[in-house]
């Protein structure tokens, strides 16, 4: 718990990073377009079974 002062002080330090920006190519571009979310897996998407195939 800190008090608003604080908060400010370090408010004010933060530096944000620039979005990142999308490959073009190669590895980088191949992950960014075809791994899904944590929550469904974080593997390449062609790698994973379709549902009407689960067995």
């Amino acid at each position: 718990m800190i008090d608003d002062g604080e908060f400010e002080r370090r408010k004010s330090l933060l530096k944000t990073s620039p979005a990142p920006t999308m490959s073009k190519r190669g590895y980088a571009r191949l992950f960014q377009h075809v791994v899904p979310q944590a929550d469904q897996g974080c593997d390449f998407d062609f790698m994973v079974r379709p549902p009407d195939e689960a067995s």
